[in-house]
């Protein structure tokens, strides 16, 4: 009984250490867009996220699993306690297979920060709103 206890408390604390962004995504890592036309996997880097440069993985897929290629995607930072974005202007370039890469993510303070992701490829135009908590 005693082992078990301890077992769930070290267990606990890995996963609450191991979660800062969790909200970055759902069950599998995945989350899907505002109409469901699509769903991605976004993967921060570094992770957590910090004031300063940063860089962001996207996965996207269809909503039927297949990858997208060819995908304009457009990137805001935008901090909504604030009221306020960053001077930065994302650059997202496609990398191949339904996977793409972001460089200049500015943070400018730590806190709740949001991705306004909007997606434009063969499915439609949709977007992501991805929390993020930037250390």
């Amino acid at each position: 009984m005693v082992r078990t206890r301890m077992f769930a408390v070290v267990l606990a604390g890995f996963c609450a250490a191991c979660s800062s962004n969790s909200a970055l995504a759902g069950a599998g890592g995945w989350q899907s867009s505002k109409a469901d036309l699509y769903r991605a996997r976004f993967v921060p880097d570094p992770e957590p996220p910090a004031t300063g440069q940063n860089a962001l993985d996207i996965t996207l897929e269809a909503s039927d699993g297949k990858p997208v290629e060819g995908a304009t995607i457009a990137i805001e930072p935008w901090m909504p306690a604030h009221g306020h974005g960053s001077s930065a202007v994302p650059v997202v370039q496609g990398v191949g297979g339904g996977s793409y890469h972001a460089t200049e993510l500015v943070y400018t303070m730590p806190g709740q920060w949001e991705l306004r992701v909007d997606v434009s490829a063969g499915a439609g135009d949709d977007q992501f709103a991805v929390p993020l908590d930037v250390q």
